[in-house]
C-alpha cells in the first residue's frame, strides 16, 4: 500500500494567464508535471489522473510520472467544482496515511512532496505547497499565526489556501462535510475557515466569506474542531497565475531551464 494516494486534475483550456507558456496549454501543464514528477522523488504513492476532455495528456503523465503507477479516469467537460467532487469521492475511499489533491497549473520544487508528507507525519492538519502572495497583501491574512520550523522551512499557518493541499485520510474523512461545501458552491475562500475557523467574523469587504462559511459550513463550525492549514515559507510550489506566483523564488528562471531541459 502507497503511503501517499494522489488525485490530480487536468483539463485543456487555460485558466487567467500563466507566466509561461500563457498561449500553450500543454506546454504548460507538461512543464508543471515533469515538475511535478521530481516532488515525488523518495516518496510510496499512487497516482490518479482525471482527465477532463484531454485522453491525448496521457501519454505525458506515463512519461513523467510512471513510478506512481498512474491510473486514469476520463470525464468529459465536468468543470473545476465537478472535478474536484471526483476527486474528494476518489480519495475518500482510499487506505493511505496521506491523500493529495493536485491541480494542472503548479510547478513544484524537487522532494517537495517528501517535505509535506513529512512535515504531517509530525503535525497532522492540512498543508499546501503555496505560500500564497494574499498571506502579505490582505488584511484578511493578519492575525497571529502559529510557526512550525520543519527542516529549512517555517511552516506557518494560514486561515485559507487554495484546491491544491495535503492531509491524512483520517483528517479527511472527518472534514469531507466541509470540503464538499465547494462541490455545492462554496468558494474555496469561504471553504477553509469552516476548516481553520479563522475569519468566521470577517466584516466589511470580506464580509461574504465568513457569511458562506456559516451558511455552508453551520454544522461543522458548530460541532466540529479546528484543524491547522500550514504553508511553507519558502514556498515549495507555486501556482502559475503570472500575478501570484509565491514570493520569495526565481521562478521564472526556474520555468526557463525546465523547459529548455525538457525541449519544448
Amino acid at each position: 500500500m502507497s503511503e501517499l494516494v494522489i488525485a490530480y486534475r487536468i483539463y485543456p483550456r487555460i485558466s487567467k494567464t500563466p507566466a509561461f507558456f500563457p498561449d500553450n496549454k500543454k506546454k504548460l501543464a507538461e512543464l508543471c508535471l515533469a515538475s511535478f514528477g521530481e516532488a515525488l522523488q523518495g516518496v510510496s504513492a499512487k497516482l490518479y489522473v482525471i482527465l477532463d476532455s484531454c485522453p491525448e495528456y496521457k501519454e505525458m503523465f506515463l512519461r513523467h510520472a510512471p513510478h506512481a503507477q498512474p491510473e486514469f479516469i476520463e470525464v468529459k467537460n465536468c468543470g473545476n467544482r465537478n472535478t474536484f467532487g471526483i476527486q474528494l469521492e476518489l480519495l475518500l475511499g482510499q487506505k493511505s496515511e496521506f491523500v493529495y489533491f493536485a491541480e494542472d497549473d503548479y510547478f513544484y520544487l524537487p522532494e517537495s512532496i517528501k517535505i509535506m508528507t513529512g512535515f504531517l507525519r509530525q503535525s497532522g492538519g492540512f498543508i499546501t505547497p503555496y505560500d500564497h502572495p494574499d498571506y502579505y497583501n490582505l488584511p484578511y491574512h493578519n492575525f497571529s499565526k502559529k510557526q512550525v520550523h520543519y527542516r529549512n522551512y517555517r511552516m506557518t499557518e494560514q486561515a485559507t489556501s487554495c484546491l491544491t493541499f495535503m492531509t491524512g485520510i483520517n483528517t479527511l474523512r472527518r472534514t469531507k462535510h466541509a470540503l464538499c461545501s465547494y462541490v455545492k458552491g462554496n468558494s474555496d475562500y469561504s471553504m477553509w475557515p469552516i476548516i481553520t475557523r479563522h475569519r468566521l467574523f470577517a466584516l466589511k469587504k470580506y464580509r461574504m466569506f465568513s457569511l458562506n462559511a456559516w451558511r455552508y459550513g453551520l454544522f461543522d463550525i458548530l460541532l466540529g474542531k479546528k484543524y491547522f492549514l500550514y504553508a511553507p515559507q519558502p514556498a515549495l510550489a507555486t501556482h502559475m497565475e503570472s500575478t501570484l506566483l509565491s514570493p520569495g523564488q526565481n521562478w521564472l528562471k526556474m520555468f526557463r531551464i525546465k523547459s529548455e531541459n525538457l525541449g519544448i
